[in-house]
């Protein structure tokens, strides 16, 4: 067959041009969990960079339409597109983990998700409009693409039970969404919820009673990768700022203020989540039982909220930066429009409060001071320098956390919140 030609034999997850192949070839067997020195691939980077570019568009859209005062409907266009490229993403770099063998036919089916990132994209200003049919015609084709991977998972016999409820999960949901196009626009919004609740239940349903084999450095590590990429969105904001200051020099002092803020909030967004020890979090989780594999899925699916408020922090800045033009107190329609920033960054601090808790952190006050400060920063968004304010607090925020416990006794027994990773 022509496929088997198609198909390179592998050797621990690196490609091997001088192996014949057939059949077998194209089952894809788990990686070793407890594999050294796993890393992200030049190719998973690669992809996390399209995903990037579906974000980016997303946040775009967002600041554009709060600074028309469209806030709701941005709101609501914004966290659906989100779902779509963020649990499109997360479904792959799980599979990845626990069965990159890096073939070209595993290859190949991660340019097509490349592909389907890119006709997303282009669908987002619609999407924020109401049409999400080119959204969804870029879904589908990524989740195809997963179809796919799934069926050669199932051709090995260790991994068929999970990996055929995938698939055929996977492809039936595709059908739904497809459907849900042709629906009224008051009762699409109800089929979309019910979509998206069996897309979160797929996973839980196909590992029942098997769990993949992923490992858990490495998606610790793919997580906290595009992590810093989408934080990427607010350094963009801070360059605007400060191209704003060079070109608008009547309000330097102002937009000076607003990148400086920024800076500042990208800092403490950096080092509040890398703060967590996720790896160990996960680790733990891994080798545990039903209730420990449950963890692991709140830990990744709470990580929707990480991402979304990361890239609408950004958009948060932007609205700022573009308001300082107007030189009134109102902004298209937005009377405060710092508050696109301190909302984000409170949701931000919330669902990290969630993650330092599930990390073992310590338990004690600076367990609270996370939310606290989240509630605090929200009306900070009413002030006239709301960035560099709220930055200002970030960074106090961290400042106060990274004091170290008074009993040095517990200190080498619990990480606290913080704490430089391997420190624990």
């Amino acid at each position: 067959m022509i496929i088997d030609h198609l198909v390179l034999a592998t050797d621990n997850g690196r490609v091997s041009n001088d192996v014949p192949v057939n059949r077998s070839s194209l089952a894809l067997p788990p990686r070793d969990v407890d594999e050294h020195h796993r890393t992200s691939t030049t190719l998973e980077l690669v992809v996390d960079l399209a995903f990037v570019v579906a974000v980016a568009q997303a946040a775009a859209s967002l600041h554009h339409g709060f600074a028309e005062g469209e806030v709701w409907r941005s709101i609501v266009g914004y966290l659906s597109v989100f779902f779509a490229v963020w649990w499109a993403w997360m479904n792959y770099t799980w599979f990845g983990s626990a069965f990159d063998n890096d073939d070209i036919l595993y290859r190949a089916a991660l340019f097509v998700q490349i592909g389907g990132v890119v006709v997303l994209a282009a669908g987002v200003a619609s999407a924020f409009e109401g049409n999400f049919a080119v959204v969804t015609i870029g879904y589908v084709i990524m989740r195809i693409a997963m179809v796919f991977q799934w069926w050669r998972v199932s051709l090995h016999p260790q991994g068929r039970p999970a990996a055929s409820r995938y698939a055929v999960g996977i492809f039936v949901l595709q059908l739904g969404w497809v459907a849900l196009l042709a629906v009224p626009s008051p009762a699409k919004w109800f089929g979309f919820a019910a979509l998206v609740a069996a897309e979160f239940a797929l996973p839980v349903l196909a590992e029942r009673n098997q769990s993949t084999a992923w490992h858990p450095g490495h998606i610790v590590e793919r997580f906290g990768l595009l992590t810093i990429i989408v934080i990427g969105e607010s350094i963009t904001a801070a360059m605007v700022s400060v191209k704003a200051a060079v070109d608008f020099r009547e309000h330097i002092v102002t937009y000076v203020a607003i990148a400086i803020g920024a800076v500042l909030t990208v800092a403490a967004m950096w080092w509040l989540y890398f703060g967590i020890d996720q790896e160990r979090t996960v680790g733990t989780a891994r080798n545990a039982d039903g209730a420990g594999r449950s963890q692991v899925f709140t830990w990744g699916y709470i990580h929707v909220v990480v991402f979304a408020s990361v890239a609408a922090i950004g958009a948060g800045i932007s609205v700022a930066t573009e308001a300082v033009a107007a030189d009134t107190g109102e902004h298209h329609g937005l009377a405060h429009p710092g508050l696109t920033y301190s909302v984000p960054v409170a949701i931000y601090l919330l669902v990290l409060a969630v993650l330092h808790r599930t990390s073992g952190a310590d338990r004690g006050w600076r367990t609270v001071l996370v939310p606290v400060t989240a509630v605090v920063i929200i009306p900070v968004g009413l002030l006239d320098h709301a960035v560099l304010a709220g930055g200002i607090v970030l960074v106090a925020l961290i400042v106060v956390l990274m004091v170290p416990p008074r009993s040095s006794a517990d200190t080498n027994s619990t990480p606290t919140l913080l704490s430089p990773p391997g420190s624990a």
